[in-house]
């Protein structure tokens, strides 16, 4: 009889073991994205790169792209007309809205 408890025991936090690891590494799929369109990409990357670089960085144009392999958007400053290089780059990923990378170009 001992046995059967053993064993079930055993099974049962096998298996909750399963569960709680197939949560975590998929229950993101269940909740909506933190930074869902390019817009509110374009908002934060602004407010990042003005934190880091001052009010002057707001000047700029700036594009938006989205990275399917990284699943990220990337925010980058657009190079001034005639100007070879040179620009700011911020990616942020789209699920959680966290900062993956800060390029800062002189």
């Amino acid at each position: 009889m001992r046995k059967e408890y053993a064993v079930f025991a055993i099974v049962f936090l096998l298996i909750l073991n399963i569960f709680q690891f197939a949560w975590g590494h998929f229950a993101y799929k269940l909740f909506a994205d933190a930074v869902p369109t390019e817009e509110i990409a374009l908002e934060i990357g602004k407010a990042v790169l003005t934190g880091v670089c001052g009010e002057g960085i707001l000047n700029e144009a700036f594009e938006v792209v989205y990275d399917r392999y990284k699943k990220s958007w990337v925010v980058y400053q657009l190079p001034p007309e005639g100007a070879l290089g040179g620009i700011h780059k911020i990616i942020i990923r789209k699920h959680d809205g966290k900062v993956l990378e800060i390029q800062l170009q002189a």
